[in-house]
């Protein structure tokens, strides 16, 4: 049936009108063109009405996707942060870029449409969030990164100190005194879900030949380990502490915080290195954990 109504169309467009009364008598009559009036799909029917924007092939072309964002905080005390983002498409057309917000504080940085990150300067230790609003066709849809932690600068006193410094990008320590360094070592910290306290702390007490038993006693949960004997262990803020632990050497140094014999927020140090520090690291040292 649609083929004999197309071929029925196609007989009226071409074929002339026969007329007239007299047999034999045939007047031709001009063609009407059929003219299809223009879509202004831009003035005439509301975006969200556009039936355009219910084609999946086509709302990319409209609207950019919801940004992916990261934010990493620069070292201790350097007042930066970096803000980076994934866009899966751009959007198609007119496509103005991008607009990222810090919060708290309010700085505003414009972004082109091909940048990926930015970098804030100038911030004040604490906690900050980052909304990145990327600008569409049709639509500014906006997405936000999870609260990065800014560090102040270390809280060092002019006096000589006896100082532990840990470094958890690095997963290393350097202890000195007077600013002339006693040892350095990889260490091990805290793994995902329990990555430990971060700023500045003071010694507490000192213990040799201890079993540790871990805060989260059901054994196969999150948590836990079964009892542990620790050589050496220097407590630095509630139950946390440096200690030995039974890990290998290799097992220490970038990443380990990832591996199977991080901690759950404790500074984890090989055996020769904590056997120095026990005897050097007087009550009251001051450990200044920082990334």
């Amino acid at each position: 049936p649609r083929v004999w109504g197309l071929l029925g169309l196609m007989a009226l467009l071409v074929l002339p009108a026969c007329l007239g009364d007299t047999p034999g008598s045939v007047t031709m009559k001009p063609l009407v063109a059929l003219v299809l009036p223009e879509y202004d799909r831009e003035g005439a029917i509301p975006v969200t009405e556009d039936p355009y924007l219910a084609l999946p092939r086509l709302r990319h072309r409209l609207a950019p996707s919801v940004p992916q964002v990261n934010a990493k905080a620069g070292s201790a005390g350097s007042g930066s942060i970096t803000v980076s983002w994934k866009q899966d498409w751009l959007g198609w057309g007119r496509f103005a870029g991008f607009s990222v917000s810090a919060s708290p504080g309010g700085k505003t940085h414009a972004a082109a449409a091909a940048a990926r990150s930015t970098t804030f300067s100038g911030l004040s230790a604490g906690t900050y969030t980052f909304t990145v609003i990327a600008q569409g066709f049709y639509l500014a849809v906006s997405g936000a990164s999870a609260a990065v932690r800014l560090m102040p600068a270390p809280v060092v006193d002019s006096r000589c100190i006896y100082l532990i410094s840990v470094n958890l990008t690095t997963q290393s320590m350097v202890a000195s005194h007077c600013g002339v360094v006693f040892i350095r070592s990889l260490i091990t910290s805290g793994r995902p879900g329990f990555r430990g306290p971060l700023g500045t702390f003071y010694t507490a007490t000192k213990s040799r030949n201890v079993t540790f038993h871990s805060p989260y006693p059901v054994p196969g949960t999150p948590g836990y380990y079964a009892p542990t004997f620790v050589k050496y262990a220097i407590q630095f803020y509630g139950l946390y502490y440096l200690h030995t632990w039974r890990e290998p050497t290799s097992a220490f140094g970038v990443g380990s915080q990832n591996g199977p014999y991080a901690s759950l927020g404790c500074i984890q140090v090989p055996d020769p290195v904590m056997a120095a520090l026990y005897s050097w690291a007087p009550r009251g040292t001051t450990v200044y954990i920082h990334y």
